[in-house]
């Protein structure tokens, strides 16, 4: 019904309602809590600087939430006499996407009876699923953002445009402008569903107009738009300080990419809306993710539970250390990562050398192997725009391509080159296609398996 009604308003009158949600919404977001916290947060402090207060979270959450009551292994009281956090966070067994989802009554502790907010994430595997949380914990979270935009020389309220899976214009829209304005927060909000050859330079004209400090997007949606303004010989007329990218896995070739058409750096910032992670790049990571022990505890395992070695790849198990209202601990997010390093003397990551996207996005060969990170594949290859491989089955895979405009690729080294991680035994069928569908909330998946 809102949409309807907003669909039929005039271009004045959408961002005027849009400004005005904006105003609601910044109100929510930037309370005393946001404040006092933005200016307690110590990037380089490790979880041992923090153990009192861990220890007392993850006992209180044992004893007042009903979930951890029933399955942690020990009581609140043992939990507050052990000198290890290690010790104490292998008391709770790993937390599963559908435990949090089956059992979301039962994850809200009993000390909360007022109002709570409530969070849902996109489901981009079909799937969406509910956080609850109190409004300290929301702000908490943005004081955590505002911090990670600072140490990219930005300001959350610096003039800013954004591209996400926003519904801003309708769908078969076919004019410029596909994009509204939010004054409350002071960003050109843009459609990341209306790009295309006919458009690009109706974007960037836009983008121009608007002169933001910083643009934040979806890697998919700003690699398009660079793609395009490439093929078309056209250089942004701009000065960012930076580019923000999160909610997809950024490739090394679409940062290569926009760094060179915007002429400004990219940094990649990996959290969910469950809140339990959060880990982002700076000037100087150097490439790695720095993940703040006073948001997260983050594990990275392998199959069997243990935590792997710098430079290896496992799974990402997080713990949020805020959220008292719904606490999420050690939860199995169904991301990969490879370590970076750990704190000194702790199984806790301090950085990430990558984030690998998602477990289940792996191509598993005829004879059981698990393939991930297959976009060096592409790397060098002509005329492509964008892929994705799609796992039918065991012994097939179809490679859905899109294509520049104009310029041919080479099939046969396209697929030897997959070859070379998949192997022989496994049927590669290509299709070409215009553009290759997001999800209900337009984000791109690199690899889909349906196995």
């Amino acid at each position: 019904m809102v949409s309807y009604f907003y669909n039929r308003m005039p271009v004045w009158a959408q961002n005027l309602l849009i400004s005005i949600y904006g105003w609601y919404i910044r109100r929510g977001r930037f309370g005393n809590t946001y404040r006092v916290t933005y200016q307690t947060i110590d990037l380089s402090s490790s979880p041992v600087n923090n153990f009192d207060k861990v220890r007392e979270f993850l006992a209180s959450a044992a004893e007042s939430v009903p979930f951890y009551r029933e399955t942690v292994v020990t009581d609140a009281s043992e939990l507050r006499e052990l000198k290890e956090l290690e010790q104490i966070i292998e008391k709770f067994q790993i937390l599963k996407k559908d435990d949090l989802r089956n059992c979301a009554p039962s994850m809200v502790s009993d000390r909360f009876k007022g109002k709570l907010i409530t969070v849902s994430t996109s489901g981009s595997t079909g799937s969406p699923l509910e956080i609850r949380m109190d409004r300290d914990s929301r702000e908490i979270n943005y004081a955590f953002f505002h911090k990670f935009l600072e140490s990219i020389g930005v300001n959350e309220f610096e003039r800013s445009a954004t591209f996400a899976g926003r519904i801003l214009v309708p769908p078969h829209q076919q004019r410029a402008p596909y994009w509204r304005v939010n004054k409350a927060m002071n960003t050109l909000l843009l459609s990341s569903y209306h790009l295309s050859k006919k458009s690009c330079l109706d974007y960037i004209g836009a983008i121009e107009d608007w002169a933001p400090f910083f643009i934040d997007s979806y890697p998919s949606a700003i690699y398009e738009l660079a793609l395009l303004l490439k093929d078309e010989g056209y250089r942004p007329n701009l000065k960012l300080k930076a580019i923000v990218t999160s909610s997809e896995t950024l490739f090394y070739y679409q940062r290569e990419l926009i760094e060179d058409v915007f002429s400004c750096p990219v940094y990649d910032y990996y959290g969910c809306a469950e809140q339990s992670v959060l880990a982002f790049q700076t000037p100087l990571s150097q490439g790695d993710y720095i993940v703040p022990s006073q948001y997260c505890l983050v594990e990275v395992l392998d199959e069997k539970s243990s935590p792997v070695a710098p430079g290896e790849s496992g799974r990402i198990i997080c713990t949020n250390i805020f959220n008292s209202a719904t606490p999420v601990i050690r939860y199995e997010i169904g991301d990969n990562a490879i370590v970076g390093d750990y704190y000194p003397g702790t199984r806790f990551a301090s950085r990430l050398a990558s984030i690998e996207g998602r477990v289940d996005d792996v191509v598993v060969t005829p004879e059981g192997h698990k393939v991930g990170r297959l976009d060096p594949v592409f790397k060098g290859l002509g005329g492509i725009k964008e892929t994705q491989i799609v796992q039918v089955s065991r012994s097939m895979l179809t490679l859905n391509v899109v294509t520049i405009e104009g310029k041919p690729i080479n099939e046969k080294k396209l697929v030897s080159m997959l070859r070379e991680r998949v192997g022989t035994e496994i049927e590669i069928d290509i299709r070409y296609m215009d553009r290759i569908p997001r999800s209900s909330s337009g984000k791109f998946r690199s690899v889909i398996s349906n196995i």
